[in-house]
């Protein structure tokens, strides 16, 4: 047996997981400065996130008293509730901001890109209280997603567009 080959890689070992034991030292510092850091970014993002929704509920609201530019339907002055609100499978990739925005339209009756002829179905299944209402609209990274709201149920999904249902 070498004992000097022995030794060394022994001193290497211990070297080693002296180095581990610190490098798990720092992860944690940072995972506990990054735990603190995002706490402390909670509360701002959270009230961001009221504002912008408000912000678009008057953006609609104005919208519904000017009229619809393009000859749409109008919107209605019915703002409905969600209900249990579900994601589909791969829609969790959709950035909450986007989420939230157009949760906030959809409820107050601003259709998004839906085509005319589904807009005016909307606002019939909103004005008799049954039906399923749909809505789409443009996430953050171009990309269309729906939401769909049963009005019996009080159920909302939000999906990708291309995604089966």
């Amino acid at each position: 047996m070498n004992y000097f080959a022995y030794w060394w890689t022994k001193l290497r070992l211990r070297a080693a997981g002296c180095a581990v034991r610190w490098a798990k030292k720092q992860v944690l510092l940072d995972i506990q400065n990054s735990r603190r850091a995002t706490m402390l970014l909670e509360n701002p993002y959270q009230r961001f996130i009221r504002f912008s929704a408000k912000r678009e509920e008057l953006a609609v609201r104005l919208k519904r008293l000017s009229g619809q530019p393009d000859g749409r339907p109008p919107i209605l002055g019915i703002r409905f509730d969600a209900g249990e609100i579900t994601l589909s499978g791969t829609a969790e990739d959709i950035p909450l901001y986007d989420q939230k925005i157009a949760l906030v339209r959809h409820q107050n009756g601003d259709w998004g890109g839906v085509t005319e002829q589904e807009w005016a179905e909307n606002n019939r299944s909103l004005q008799n209280g049954r039906g399923v209402v749909h809505s789409l609209y443009l996430s953050g990274n171009c990309r269309l997603f729906r939401l769909e709201t049963d009005l019996a149920d009080s159920k909302t999904t939000i999906r990708w567009e291309r995604e089966s249902v």
